[in-house]
């Protein structure tokens, strides 16, 4: 399995990722990518060479991911990718984890509801009830598996979960940015935030996505259907990470008067308690490819501690990381 996906030193996108040059290409995500970085945060009209750069990102990211998961199923004597071998990746981080989990159930829900809904276009009466044979829920065969795994009970237990303030950013960070939206620009970014890597019109093309090699050449991948929603809700969560970090870059160039020192305090994360004005909003500078080359540096040569990420110093070692995991 493992033979068949070919890794590289910058598979996880921390090394020089290549930019593509000029008009998008049939099966590229660059106006996708787009509505997601506006989605998250970035202006109305994200630059194409930033969506160019984030793509290739999310390529080799997935790549990485894959083999990584190929690794998992080749070890469990498996010859296909099933969730449960990109479950095991998610192990350390129990907010991501918590956070896909959550995806999967969102995603139960609504295959719950389109069957009742044909069910009573058939009956002609409408039954809230769990359609018989519809099999079981991922989120449950999911638990399964996780419980198998949890040894100390940490990835199972739903009760002391950790808040997840990196959601709430993004959340708090969009709700303030609606708020001086008119109705017309309001729909364009509930639709921008509603891009999806696996929608119905962007399946195949993503599926191109993770099989086209740099040559163009198609690598035979054995996926099940549930990984491929998985692959495609975390190259959605990479690119928001992305997002994330190039803000923060943004954030720690401002100048800051009276505040000499501003310039060497590394950015802990989106301040929320500032307001957005319409002038803000509106005329805001896209995200340029070079903010998103230096999050990604921050990001993959950092030092150990919380505060770390974007501590810009030249002796820290380069790591190749996953974004997503």
């Amino acid at each position: 399995m493992t033979s068949i996906i070919h890794s590289s030193e910058g598979e996880s996108g921390c090394d020089q990722p290549i930019i593509s040059k000029g008009l998008p290409v049939a099966g590229s995500f660059v106006t996708e990518i787009q509505s997601m970085m506006h989605g998250f945060g970035d202006a109305r009209s994200p630059l194409p060479e930033s969506a160019s750069l984030i793509e290739s990102i999310v390529q080799q990211q997935q790549r990485a991911v894959i083999s990584q998961a190929a690794d998992m199923a080749t070890m469990r004597g498996s010859k296909c990718i099933g969730p449960e071998d990109i479950l095991f990746l998610l192990r350390k981080d129990r907010i991501k984890m918590h956070r896909l989990m959550k995806y999967l159930a969102v995603k139960d829900m609504k295959k719950n509801i389109n069957s009742v809904l044909l069910e009573s276009s058939l009956d002609g009466d409408l039954m809230l009830e769990t359609p018989r044979g519809s099999g079981k829920k991922q989120t449950n065969l999911c638990m399964d598996f996780l419980r198998s795994i949890d040894q100390t009970g940490e990835l199972t237990d739903t009760c002391t979960l950790p808040v997840d303030m990196v959601k709430h950013e993004r959340n708090v960070r969009a709700e303030r940015s609606s708020r001086v939206l008119d109705e017309t620009r309001y729909l364009e970014f509930v639709n921008a935030r509603r891009a999806s890597f696996v929608s119905l019109k962007s399946a195949s093309k993503f599926r191109e996505l993770l099989q086209t090699s740099s040559d163009g050449n198609f690598e035979a991948l054995k996926l099940s259907g549930v990984t491929y929603d998985l692959l495609g809700y975390m190259a959605y969560e990479t690119v928001a990470q992305i997002v994330d970090l190039a803000l923060l870059v943004r954030r720690d160039s401002l100048t800051r008067p009276g505040m000499p020192f501003s310039r060497y305090i590394p950015g802990a994360g989106y301040s929320t308690s500032h307001t957005l004005d319409s002038q803000q909003i509106e005329f805001a500078d896209p995200l340029t490819p070079a903010e998103i080359r230096e999050a990604l540096r921050r990001y993959c040569s950092c030092y150990i501690g919380p505060g770390a990420v974007f501590t810009c110093s030249a002796a820290s070692h380069a790591r190749t990381r996953l974004l997503s995991c």
